[in-house]
């Protein structure tokens, strides 16, 4: 377009100065001499129609003149400088601006690609991650976030939203408002049924606070491993307290002489019952932990029907002393497993039904394999266990109502046997009658004894 308004120019001056030299030069020949108005309006009809022939024959030998000189430029690609070699001066110019070019797509190409990795990495954060401005808007969200915070998605072609949107909580805002002021925040709220811990810091550019970072995390798992750590320190505590006050009271009695001889027998096995209980408390602890410690255990083949009968045989004798029939009814099933944790799971389910049986009941320990599972199940004709303690009955130091029976216990044994069948990737179950029986199924999955079967 430049190149076309020049031309343009140079012929509208060159021919308009070719029509004033004639005009001047046809004045100057005929010297004036004519001087009446007709003879003056024929000279200037004829100026003027010899100017026009003249213009256009210029004009026509302008644009020849000016297409030669100008062509070249108005045909120029600036997408394809190389063709413009012939231009030197131009050429270095065009060269330049090529270089730019390239560079500029280069920065842009390296910041698209920044982007697509910042947003595959944050998209795939377990953690959440929130980046708001310095009037509280969010710029950016995380879907780890946005369920953390119970927050749903936002609709298509929404503005930025701000953080109070989000969560309601005052002390997710409070923490955003810190950070925004230059001072960092850690604080922890509950949102969406979880316990979670946010950390703000702030973002400076230039010297100057540009927003805010805020970063969350997922601690329910955390907080609930700190509070069974309590309860569990709590319980070892009293468990340990209460047998020791014991031995403690009945050896001052002894050592001060003020028993009486007939009694220092009975102080004795006194003494010994609890010393007795301390140490199964103790092994039961230490049992608990080792099932703890094996994340994944080594397993080898385990015959279940021979460990079940094992375990009535072992059992037999404090069975019988409560006139109580122990039975054992099994089938061939071998599945791999912790034999220690497998043994760890029959007897204490086996004791159980024994301790919270009536005199005189019968107790009932089986292995099948329905359907290709491998099942252990452990019944007894006790009281039974009430619907609403079935799942309690599997923490730590828990011991469901007394009237399920008066025999003591450290309250380990069915934990262990919850830690001992999750290990074996098994499920319990418990069916119970709270007046006649009490049923505990240990149902192995089917994998397992595939396995075994396949193994050379």
């Amino acid at each position: 377009m430049t190149y076309k308004i020049i031309r343009f120019g140079l012929l509208t001056g060159f021919g308009a100065v070719c029509s004033a030299a004639l005009i001047l030069s046809l004045a100057g020949y005929l010297d004036f001499a004519l001087t009446s108005s007709e003879a003056l309006m024929r000279l200037l009809y004829i100026s003027l129609t010899a100017a026009a022939v003249i213009a256009v024959v210029i004009t026509v030998a302008a644009v020849r003149f000016t297409d030669r000189l100008l062509g070249p430029l108005d045909s120029l690609d600036i997408d394809d400088p190389e063709r413009i070699a012939e231009y030197d001066e131009l050429a270095r110019l065009f060269n330049r601006m090529k270089q730019r070019n390239l560079s500029v797509a280069s920065r842009l190409a390296a910041a698209r690609r920044g982007q697509i990795e910042f947003a595959a990495i944050v998209s795939h954060m377990r953690e959440g991650l929130v980046i708001v401005d310095k009037d509280g808007r969010v710029v950016t969200c995380n879907n780890s976030a946005r369920l953390l915070l119970g927050s749903p998605a936002p609709a298509d072609g929404a503005i930025r939203l701000g953080a109070l949107e989000l969560c309601r909580d005052r002390r997710f805002w409070d923490s955003i408002q810190s950070a925004l002021s230059g001072v960092a925040d850690e604080t922890r709220l509950n949102a969406g049924g979880r316990c979670i811990q946010l950390f703000a810091n702030a973002v400076a550019d230039a010297g100057e606070n540009a927003g805010a970072v805020i970063m969350i995390l997922d601690i329910t798992e955390q907080e609930e491993r700190e509070r069974l750590r309590r309860e569990f320190s709590a319980n070892v505590s009293h468990e340990l307290k209460t047998p020791l006050a014991v031995i403690s009271g009945y050896a001052e009695i002894m050592a001060a002489g003020i028993a009486q001889a007939e009694d220092s027998a009975r102080f004795a096995d006194k003494i010994f019952a609890e010393a007795q209980k301390l140490v199964a408390t103790v092994d039961d602890i230490i049992e608990l932990s080792k099932l703890d410690e094996n994340a994944a255990p080594d397993m080898e083949p385990v015959d279940l029907a021979a460990l079940a009968e094992e375990t009535a045989a072992r059992l037999a004798e404090s069975a019988a002393a409560r006139h109580i029939a122990v039975t054992a009814e099994t089938s061939e099933a071998v599945i791999p497993g912790m034999r220690g944790a497998l043994e760890q799971l029959a007897y204490n389910l086996l004791d159980n039904a024994i301790k919270y049986n009536v005199d005189g009941g019968a107790a009932r320990i089986s292995v099948s394999s329905p359907d290709g599972a491998v099942v252990l199940e452990v019944a007894d004709t006790g009281v039974g266990i009430p619907p609403s303690e079935r799942e309690r009955v599997f923490e730590r130091f828990y011991r469901a109502d007394k009237s399920r029976g008066g025999a003591g216990g450290t309250g380990l044994g069915l934990a262990i046997v919850k830690h001992a069948a999750a290990l074996h990737g098994a499920a319990i179950e418990i069916t119970s009658d709270e007046r006649y029986s009490t049923i505990v199924r240990v149902a192995f999955p089917p994998s397992q004894t595939r396995a075994v079967r396949n193994a050379p």
